[in-house]
């Protein structure tokens, strides 16, 4: 009895199995692409410095109307190769006939997302830093293709500001005076700020402080500002778009002729506080000027008392 139990379930099971079919769906993989970093953004996120990874965040929803699905949530993309699809550590396929809200964070992550990011908190260290945001928006028919492209084209944009100074020799004749900058340093500078997506604003951040960072320097006596030049830009760096007074201190050496006759002399400022701007450079000028050796006629003494007669 036991043994045709056993044999009846076995036939069972191999019916069961023979009518099972095997569906293969053709899914399309949501793919992120280098393509859609723009050339122009790529050269200027930073002189050695190219996108390479970023993190992105996205929801699904019916066209039709209905709640939204968050379907990447700070998932990692990391490529390098122009147009080809990049590598990311989440897997989604399109559906049909729906809504996709994609963004994408460089260097940085969302604090707090319903879906889709809502703050942003962002650490300055170097000044070397960058924060790069990109929002897309994509839909599909009822093949479950993107009626737009098959990667996702993301355009990006940067969160923070970006200092720089020039600094010109005012001395005449500049040939024969000139000056070696040595450092631009800069305190005051906020360290930390937290930026809001839908208002697209920038504040400090709670515990923020201020750090100082060292701007540049000409590389010797005979460039920049030096050896008859009229300027020199230095490095940049980025700073956070808030509200904050900057302390600027030059550093340099000064030269007649192009010999060295004074050493570690500084110029000092302010620049008074003010809100800067998302996505702008802001170049200070500074203008070394000598002071000038002048003459001048004072006052004519008095000739002094009689000397007494002369006899011949």
């Amino acid at each position: 009895m036991k043994k045709v139990l056993f044999f009846l379930l076995a036939a069972a099971a191999m019916v069961g199995c023979s009518n099972e079919e095997v569906v293969e769906l053709n899914k399309k993989e949501i793919a992120f692409g280098e393509a859609f970093v723009e050339n122009a953004t790529r050269a200027d996120y930073s002189t050695d410095k190219s996108v390479t990874a970023f993190k992105v965040y996205g929801t699904v929803e019916p066209t039709a109307g209905g709640s939204a699905t968050q379907i990447y949530n700070g998932a990692n993309v990391t490529g390098t190769v122009y147009n080809t699809a990049w590598n990311c550590d989440v897997t989604q396929y399109w559906l049909p006939k729906s809504t996709y809200h994609f963004a994408a964070i460089v260097d940085g992550e969302a604090a707090a997302t319903t879906a889709l990011p809502v703050t942003i908190p962002f650490t300055l260290t170097t000044g070397d830093e960058d924060l790069l945001y990109a929002t897309a928006d994509e839909t599909t028919d009822e093949a479950a293709t993107p009626t737009t492209s098959t990667l996702v084209a993301f355009t990006f944009e940067h969160l923070l500001a970006k200092l720089q100074f020039t600094i010109e020799n005012g001395t005449a004749p500049a040939d024969k005076y000139s000056y070696d900058v040595t450092g631009v340093a800069v305190t005051g500078i906020v360290n930390k700020g937290v930026y809001t997506v839908a208002g697209d604003s920038w504040a400090k951040a709670g515990d923020a402080t201020t750090i100082g960072l060292t701007f540049g320097e000409t590389d010797n006596a005979a460039t920049g500002v030096a050896g008859g030049a009229t300027e020199v830009t230095s490095v940049t760096h980025q700073i956070l778009p808030v509200e904050q007074e900057l302390v600027v201190t030059i550093t340099y050496n000064t030269y007649l002729n192009g010999t060295l006759v004074a050493e570690g002399m500084t110029l000092g400022g302010t620049i008074t506080s003010r809100t800067y701007e998302a996505n702008t450079v802001y170049n200070v000028k500074a203008t070394i000027t000598g002071t000038a050796i002048s003459f001048t006629v004072g006052t004519i003494g008095g000739w002094a008392s009689a000397g007494g007669d002369i006899t011949i």
